[in-house]
């Protein structure tokens, strides 16, 4: 199992808008996939939300990052991801060591 740990800064009083979009449209599509996303987080003070989403290993999640990144929906809000300034922060892949 592979984590993928999530850090994206959101333009200043966008966070709600943001997070209605992770939740009507980015979870639905991991989802679909058959892909977990366990856990995410607002940082108020630094406009930060951070999530994870879960893989089998490191080419189960490239897999899983290209099939969202050309799925439909997530190209229809492509301009909702720009109009609340998401800009991708980190992204680490992690390996569990309390299995």
């Amino acid at each position: 199992m592979i984590h993928e740990y999530r850090v994206y800064d959101i333009a200043e009083g966008k966070m709600d808008q943001w997070i209605d979009v992770f939740k009507n449209t980015i979870i639905p599509i991991h989802q679909a996939l058959g892909v977990s996303i366990p856990e995410a987080w607002r940082h108020d003070e630094s406009n930060e939300f951070i999530w994870v989403r879960t893989a089998r290993d490191a080419d189960h999640m490239d897999e899983i990052h290209k099939a969202v990144t050309s799925d439909p929906k997530f190209l229809a809000s492509t301009p909702i991801f720009q109009e609340v300034g998401v800009k991708v922060n980190q992204i680490r892949r992690l390996t569990p060591v309390l299995e």
